[in-house]
This record gives structure tokens, sequence and C-alpha cells, in this order.
């Protein structure tokens, strides 16, 4: 497929240079897959391709979405989720519409022999699929976990089709730990048939106004971080103007933003966050801090998302009022406010607060 493959300054490998890269440094570090996915997308065919460590690394990292995306659904499931009924939702149909889009445009590339382009177009679906549709339906997850479940086994089982040819190790291994956790009956992911698009489901529009969307709610993130608020703290407006209509995606923009209230109007594009904290709004954003760091704490002590708990909070700031939605969200069967620290602890500086979280196993 390529021309000569040089260093990342366009030189020829040479002993003289001392630059030489050889195959099997590459594969020890990152993994065969690795090596054949970079290259394959590295370079238009017959073209040099200037080898550099750091894209590499880059191209590793993603590939370890695959994995995550696997130990997500693995771990969260239950064997008998293909016998569950999915209620698509307007999250569900745009991931799905991405999804079938994007089988629809690799097949093509495979028919026209353009491999080099089929690496980027799957990264890109893994990585929305990651990034964007497992993030906006985080609180989904707590109300209708099966449709969430399904529809992420369903992308990811055709994205290994999809790059099987490509990275047929990753694949295989990540498809045998699917296989194994809901019985599936093909030996392997090379033995399915190649997977086919459905036209009806592909969005065009859809995926358009999700693109804005995700435009509007990283412009509000940047403003959170420029007022020295996380994406945990909650806010009380967003304004946003654009010339789309957002209104029907304006929940998941609350919830990706984390804003109490969305104001929207059309025009050129522009969103304005308004950062002045309530009382109220102060106490849930301690509340949301201290949620994940007693889930920094169940994961340190290598406990499952099944395993109950005993939780000791130990601080001046009160959160009692929060005291069934904690131990919800942690999975507590008992939480004691200033009570006798348990085994495994942590004391914990939350924006000049101090917590000692504590917790045992029950």
């Amino acid at each position: 497929m390529h021309g000569f493959i040089q260093d990342a300054k366009g030189r020829k490998f040479a002993k003289s240079t001392d630059n030489a890269v050889y195959p099997e440094e590459v594969i020890n570090k990152y993994g065969v897959d690795t090596l054949r996915f970079y290259f394959i997308g590295g370079a238009n065919p017959a073209e040099d391709l200037n080898y550099n460590d750091s894209d590499v690394k880059v191209k590793f990292r993603n590939l370890g979405v695959l994995w995550n995306l696997e130990n997500y659904l693995v771990n969260y499931a239950d064997t008998s989720l293909l016998k569950k009924k999915v209620k698509t939702g307007t999250e569900e149909k745009y991931i799905l519409s991405k999804l079938n889009r994007t089988i629809k445009e690799v097949t093509e590339a495979f028919d026209d022999y353009r491999l080099n382009e089929i690496p980027r177009m799957v990264e890109n679906l893994f990585l929305s699929l990651s990034r964007e549709y497992i993030q906006m339906t985080r609180n989904k997850m707590d109300e209708d976990p099966d449709t969430v479940l399904l529809t992420v086994y369903s992308a990811l089982l055709n994205i290994l089709k999809l790059i099987a040819p490509i990275c047929p190790f990753i694949t295989e291994k990540i498809y045998l730990e699917m296989k194994s956790k809901f019985k599936l009956k093909e030996e392997s992911i090379h033995l399915f048939g190649w997977p086919e698009y459905e036209r009806k489901l592909i969005d065009k529009k859809l995926e358009e106004k999700f693109e804005l969307m995700n435009n509007v709610i990283q412009e509000a993130l940047a403003q959170r971080e420029k007022s020295g608020y996380g994406v945990r703290w909650p806010l009380p407006l967003l304004e946003i103007q654009a010339e789309q209509n957002l209104k029907d995606v304006g929940e998941i923009i609350k919830n990706q933003a984390n804003v109490k209230k969305i104001k929207f109007s059309k025009g050129k594009f522009s969103v304005l966050l308004d950062t002045k904290i309530t009382k109220e709004l102060e106490q849930e954003g301690y509340l949301r801090e201290v949620i994940r760091r007693v889930q920094a704490l169940r994961k340190s002590n290598k406990l499952e998302v099944k395993d109950r708990i005993k939780l000791v909070v130990n601080s001046d700031y009160d959160l009692k009022i929060f005291e069934k939605e904690l131990k919800d969200k942690v999975g507590a069967s008992s939480i004691a406010f200033n009570g006798k620290s348990l085994k495994s602890s942590v004391k914990e500086n939350i924006r000049g607060k101090v917590f000692e979280l504590s917790l045992q196993k029950i």
C-alpha cells in the first residue's frame, strides 16, 4: 500500500542517523493490531508514511476504548440482556443512525479498495459511542439500563465486525468475552456475515443537530472550566442562540452541561453560562463531589457494582438531607454522618471543606 516508511521528519531510516524503528519494537510496546491500525490509515496508497511514535500512542489509546466499551457492557449487563426490549429515544436514534451510516460507508470503502479511509471511519464511530452516547445516557442508565446496554451491545458487535479485518486479535478477544457473557452461538467474530445497514435508520439531519448540540456542550464546559466550577456543580442557567432549533435535545444539553434551566433564542451561534451559584446548588455540588470520591474509594477496594457497603461521612458540612440519594448512588445500605470511621477511609478537601469518607463491604 505505502511507499517508503520514514521517520517523523521524513528522513529515510538509516544506521548512520540512528533513526531506524523496527516493527518488533512497536509490536512489543503497542501490539500488532495497533501497528496494523496505524499503518493502514496512516497514509494514502503509494505515498510515503512518516512514522511517528506519538501518533501510534494515540491509536493505541483509542483502541483501548473498545476494551472500555466491552468492560462497561459486561460489568453492567446481566446474561438475559438480549431477551429485553429497547425503548428507542433520541439518543438511541442518533447513535444508530451513525452506526448504520458507518456500515454503509465502510462497506463502500472496502468494495472500492479505499482501505486507508476505514480506520478513521470506524474509530469515529466507537469514540462517539463511548464519549457521546454513553456520556449522554448516564441518567438513563438509572431509569432504563436495558435500553442503553442493548444499544451499546448492538453497536459494539457491529463495530467489531467492521474492524475485524484490520484488528483481528483485539476484536476476537473482545468478542469471546461477549460470547461468554451472553451465550452467543458464533465461535468467532470472523465467522459472522458482513453487517448490513438499514437505510431507514440513517438520519442525516439528526446527526447534524447532535453535532451542533455537542458544540454547545463543549462551549458550556469550556466556560465552566474558566469559572472554576467542575461539571459536577449544577449551575442555574445556560443561554443558547443558534439558527437551528435545539429544544428537542434540551434535556440532553441540561444533563451534559449540568444546568437547571436553558433559554433558547434564534440567531448567530452563541453560548452564555450563568455561574452565579445559590446555597441549594452549592449543596448539590458537594453531594456530587462526595459521590465521585466514594465511587473512587469503592474502586480502590475492588468492589463490584452489586456489592453493598456501610458508609460513614465525617464533615462539618451537612449533607444529611441527601441521605437517600447518596445511598442510591453509591450502593450503601446505611450511612452514618459524623460517626466512627470504618476500616477503609480517605480524607478529601473539596473546595475548602474537609470530608472524611470511610466504607466497609457488607
